[in-house]
């Protein structure tokens, strides 16, 4: 049985996200909802607002990448790097504070 993590406390069925996409993403308020069919994480639903955020902050992290790198377009972390990347990440989602950009900096 293979465990997978869930990176926020609002979820939904398939058939609520299906019948009622608008009404699961108002009744968690702004936060990123993960869409669940057989208890299982089939996809996550965020807010036009988020999904900017997200955006923005893997823009900015492949441009200190591709700096770094000095190769545009050259974004090869490893494995270790991609971990902590997405845990950053995890933390902005829960967070949301735009100060904590600072966490995507590359070390």
């Amino acid at each position: 049985m293979t465990v997978q993590k869930i990176f926020t406390e609002f979820s939904a069925s398939i058939t609520q996200a299906k019948d009622n996409p608008n009404r699961v993403l108002e009744e968690a308020g702004g936060a990123p909802v993960v869409v669940l069919a057989n208890n299982t994480p089939r996809y996550y639903m965020v807010p036009p607002e988020m999904y900017e955020l997200m955006i923005e902050a893997l823009a900015a992290q492949s441009a200190v990448v591709n700096i770094e790198n000095t190769s545009e377009g050259n974004f090869n972390p490893t494995r270790v790097r991609l971990h902590e990347i997405a845990e950053n990440c995890a933390k902005y989602l829960v967070e949301g504070k735009p100060s904590k950009r600072e966490d995507f900096k590359e070390k």
